[in-house]
C-alpha cells in the first residue's frame, strides 16, 4: 500500500493545487471526513470549512479553505472540485471584515426562503473559516 495519495483541487477559475499528499481532513456536507492513503472509494458533497493535509514530500502541514463542490476519491486521487479555494497568504482581511457586517444584516433581517439570505448565509460560513484559518 502506497503511504501517499495525489490531491488535486479544481475551482472554476482552473487548478488551484496538485500536490502528493499523506493525510487530509475536510468538511463535507455530512461533516468532517478524514482520507488516508489506501481510502476506499468515496463521493461526496462539499460544505464549506478548513482543509487540513500533510505533504507527503516534507511533512509539513497546509491547511486552506474549501467552499462548496464535491470530491471524489479513487485509484489514488483525491480530486476536489470547488466552488472557491482560499490560501492563508491570499486573504483580503480588509475585505472580509466589511463583507461579515454587511452579510449579518441581511441575514438578521431577512426571510430565510430567499435566494440573498441563504447567499448571505453561505458567505458568511466561509468567512468564519477564514477567520479559523488565519487565526491558527
Amino acid at each position: 500500500m502506497s503511504e501517499s495519495f495525489r490531491l488535486k483541487i479544481v475551482t472554476p477559475a482552473g487548478v488551484a493545487l496538485d500536490e502528493t499528499v499523506s493525510e487530509l481532513k475536510l468538511v463535507s456536507a455530512a461533516g468532517e471526513i478524514g482520507i488516508l492513503p489506501g481510502h476506499a472509494r468515496y463521493l461526496g458533497l462539499l460544505g464549506t470549512g478548513v482543509c487540513e493535509f500533510r505533504s507527503a514530500e516534507d511533512g509539513q502541514g497546509k491547511r486552506l479553505v474549501l467552499s462548496g463542490g464535491f470530491c471524489n476519491f479513487s485509484g489514488g486521487t483525491l480530486t476536489v472540485l470547488a466552488d472557491s479555494v482560499d490560501f492563508p497568504e491570499s486573504v483580503d482581511r480588509e475585505s472580509y471584515g466589511k463583507d461579515r457586517g454587511e452579510l449579518q444584516k441581511i441575514i438578521e433581517n431577512g426571510d430565510t426562503q430567499t435566494p440573498d439570505f441563504q447567499y448571505a448565509l453561505e458567505r458568511l460560513k466561509r468567512i468564519e473559516a477564514i477567520d479559523s484559518l488565519i487565526s491558527n
